[in-house]
């Protein structure tokens, strides 16, 4: 089963844009698509071994990580 699209580590850069276009066209009335995008906070955070949300520092794709959560929270694996 087929739950969502996770493009992890996206750079700010054409190539990222044209992938996240291709994953949209291809997906979007599938499955949701969420983009996390490459910050050197989560890096700094899995070589403290903790995760985002344990890290002192600051991250603004903490809520994108929620949000995945939330999603797949919500998914009926048995259906």
């Amino acid at each position: 089963k087929k739950l969502a699209v996770v493009a992890n580590r996206v750079n700010p850069n054409n190539q990222a844009k044209e992938m996240m276009e291709w994953f949209n066209k291809a997906f979007k009335d599938r499955v949701p698509i969420f983009e996390v995008r490459k910050r050197v906070a989560l890096q700094r955070a899995w070589s403290a071994g903790v995760s985002i949300f344990a890290h002192g520092e600051q991250c603004d794709m903490e809520d994108r990580f929620d949000e995945i959560a939330d999603y797949l929270e919500e998914v009926d694996y048995n259906g």
